[in-house]
């Protein structure tokens, strides 16, 4: 599916001019990445190039990427030493 100017501009309307991935506003110097699908080339939205280049590193792999997720919220060391969260 060709993906025109005008369907890139709509997509960036209904995100509200935020990035997909992070719902920062794209602004400034960073124009945004339209993201897409690699093997298919479906366009998935626009993002920030920072956060594009982040799912990248992942390979677009979700089960990487909630792995990645799980380990920022549970990082192992916590399993070796009694912790606590501030808000317990």
């Amino acid at each position: 599916m060709e993906f025109s100017e005008d369907d890139e501009q709509a997509l960036f309307e209904l995100q509200g001019g935020c990035c997909y991935l992070c719902v920062e506003p794209i602004e400034g110097k960073d124009l945004g990445a339209l993201d897409h699908e690699k093997e298919t080339g479906e366009v998935r939205g626009i993002a920030h190039q920072a956060c594009n280049r982040g799912i990248g590193i992942f390979n677009d792999d979700p089960a990487a990427l909630r792995r990645a997720a799980d380990a920022l919220e549970n990082p192992p060391w916590r399993q070796i030493i009694e912790w606590e969260p501030d808000d317990a």
